[in-house]
C-alpha cells in the first residue's frame, strides 16, 4: 500500500555457537492497521531456532537516505535483545549507512518486557515499591499529575479482564478548562486487538487544549509508560 520497501536481516547466534541470518521484509494489506513491518517480520522467525541470540540488526529500504526501525518495531527488538545490540541502517544504493546501538533508538523500554506472564504482577509491584521510595522521583510529580494518576485509578477496575492480561492499565489527561478524561484498557482476546487507554484519549487531545500531561498508569504502579501503540501518534 505504501509501495515503500524495506528488508531486515538479524545476524543470530544458535545455540551451537554458529551464525545464521535470519530475513524479514514489511507486509502491507489493504487495512493499513494490519501491516506488520519487516524487522519484526524476522523477529517472528526467530520462534524456528533454539535459544536465539541476536548480534546484530540490519535494516535497508528502498529509499534514498536510510530508515531507523519504527516504534513498534524497536520495542519488540528490545524483547527480544539487549539494548547495546548494534542497529545498521542503510539507504538503497548502500552509499549512506548509520550505525548506532539500540538503546539509543529506544532508551526507554516497557518496563515488564522480560518478565513472563506468572511473574509480571511481582515484577510491577517492585517498580512500584523502587519508585515509592525514591524521593528524587516523588519530589518531581507535582500536584496535577498527582490528580490525575487518582483519576486514572478511579477507572483502573474497569480494565477486569484478568484471565486475559493480568496488569491493568487505565489514563487520565487533563485540559485547559480543569476537566479531566479517563480511558482504561480494553483487552481482547487477540492480544493484537487490544485498545491502550491513551490512544483512546487521543481524539479529546485532538479536539481541545492540554493542561497537564496524559498521565497512564497500572494496576500495581504509580505511574506507567504510556502505551506502545500510542507513543508514536503522541
Amino acid at each position: 500500500q505504501s509501495h515503500f520497501k524495506v528488508y531486515a536481516i538479524l545476524v543470530v547466534e544458535k545455540v551451537d555457537g554458529s551464525l545464521c541470518l535470519v530475513h524479514g521484509a514489511n507486509s502491507e494489506q489493504g487495512y493499513i492497521g494490519g501491516a506488520i513491518c519487516a524487522e519484526r517480520s524476522a523477529l517472528c522467525a526467530l520462534r524456528f531456532i533454539e535459544k536465539p541470540i541476536i548480534r546484530h540488526v540490519v535494516v535497508v529500504t528502498d529509499s534514498a537516505t536510510p530508515t531507523s526501525p519504527g516504534v513498534l518495531c524497536r520495542e519488540y527488538l528490545m524483547s527480544h535483545t539487549q539494548p547495546e545490540v548494534h542497529v545498521v541502517m542503510g539507504n538503497a544504493t548502500s552509499d549512506h549507512i548509520i550505525n548506532c546501538q539500540l538503546r539509543e533508538l529506544w532508551p526507554h523500554p516497557y518496563l515488564y518486557r522480560f518478565a513472563d506472564r506468572s511473574d509480571v504482577v511481582e515484577a510491577a509491584k517492585l517498580v512500584s515499591e523502587l519508585i515509592k521510595d525514591d524521593d528524587e522521583v516523588v519530589s518531581a510529580v507535582g500536584d496535577d499529575i498527582r490528580a490525575l494518576r487518582s483519576h486514572a485509578m478511579g477507572v483502573n477496575y474497569r480494565d477486569a479482564l484478568d484471565a486475559l492480561h493480568p496488569i491493568r492499565f487505565s489514563a487520565a489527561v487533563m485540559f485547559e478548562d480543569g476537566t479531566v478524561e479517563t480511558a482504561w484498557m480494553l483487552k481482547g482476546l487477540e492480544y493484537g486487538c487490544t485498545l491502550d487507554p491513551v490512544s483512546q484519549l487521543v481524539h479529546q487531545m485532538e479536539k481541545r487544549k492540554l493542561c497537564a500531561p496524559c498521565t497512564p498508569v497500572g494496576s500495581t504502579t504509580n505511574v506507567h509508560q504510556a502505551g506502545l501503540h500510542c507513543k508514536p501518534t503522541l
